[in-house]
This record gives C-alpha cells, structure tokens and sequence, in this order.
C-alpha cells in the first residue's frame, strides 16, 4: 500500500480543495459519503474549498461546502480526517464573493443523490458539493473537466495541477522520514 504524503494544516492556502472520505462523528453523514463513494467507485465522497482567516489575532482555516441542509462555512479541524489538493488560486475579491453569495443555498437529499451520479443541476439556487467546488474553480480561471463528483474532480483537478492529494496533519503533529 502506497503512504500518501502528509501536508502541515498550516500549509493549506485559500482556495485549495479540501476532500474527506468519511465523518467519524456523524452516523448520517458517514452513511451518505460511503454511499457517495460505493456509487462513484471512489475513495471521496465530499469536496469543499478551503477559506483561511486571518483577523490579526489567529490564522484559521475554514471551509465552504455544500452539505445537508445547506451552503455553509465552518472552522476545519484535523479531529476528521481530510486530504488536500493545492489548487494554486489567486485569492481575490471576486473569488471571495462568488463563494459568499452561495452561502445559504439549499442543498438535500436528492442533491446529495444528484451529485452521487455526477449529475449537474440547471437552477442557481441549488449546489451539490463537487459542483460548487466546479463552479467556484471555473469562476477562478481554473477549467476542470465538466465531472461532477467528488472523486473526479479530486482527479482532474490532480491533473490540472500537476500536485498531489495530501492527508492533512494537525498543529501538533511533526513530519518525519517515518511518515
């Protein structure tokens, strides 16, 4: 089995797409993400991109996604177990406003079913998570193929890069050659 390699929390830009693979803390939410991955035959079942805070006083990292009930932005902690692709995006007003207009938008079931078949939407109010991530690169002058599902655009925004995907580690870990 190959190690991924590791990236320091600290290291994650604005912008990046942040992928998990499961939720240790909710029963539902795990439930939907290995669906997602069972039907797309993938190891992610949820995207979101990466938002970094600094207010003079602390540099946090949050994340904007599209999850059951909605749109929303929350603080990302390393108690769940998540992986990063480093998109490279010039973090930007209009970015920033793109992803600040969505907040709130519905998201449900049958979104979170849409998005498990890679399937797009064509009404402005409604936002799967890989879409959203689709959307927010494309409106940063990033063209990923037109795939919608966590998995592939994990994949393809790989490809786009030339990066890697990373298993993100806490503050207090240190990186060592045994990692």
């Amino acid at each position: 089995m190959v190690q991924m390699p590791l990236l320091p929390m600290a290291s994650i830009q604005a912008g990046d797409l942040l992928g998990w693979s499961q939720d240790p803390y909710s029963t539902w939410t795990d439930l939907t993400l290995k669906t997602i991955r069972k039907l797309t035959k993938s190891e992610y079942g949820h995207v979101g991109i990466a938002w970094r805070c600094h207010d003079g006083l602390d540099d946090e990292l949050f994340v904007i996604e599209a999850t059951i009930p909605k749109i929303r932005i929350v603080r990302v902690t390393t108690d769940q177990p998540f992986h990063c692709v480093p998109m490279g995006v010039e973090w930007n007003h209009f970015n920033k406003s793109f992803l600040l207009s969505k907040l709130g938008y519905p998201y449900g079931v049958s979104d979170a079913i849409r998005g498990a078949l890679g399937m797009r939407t064509q009404r402005d109010m409604k936002w799967q998570c890989a879409e959203l991530a689709h959307a927010f690169y494309e409106a940063s002058g990033i063209f990923l193929r037109k795939e919608y599902t966590p998995g592939k655009l994990i994949t393809n925004a790989m490809e786009y890069t030339g990066s890697q995907v990373y298993r993100v580690v806490g503050p207090n870990r240190t990186i060592s050659a045994i990692d």
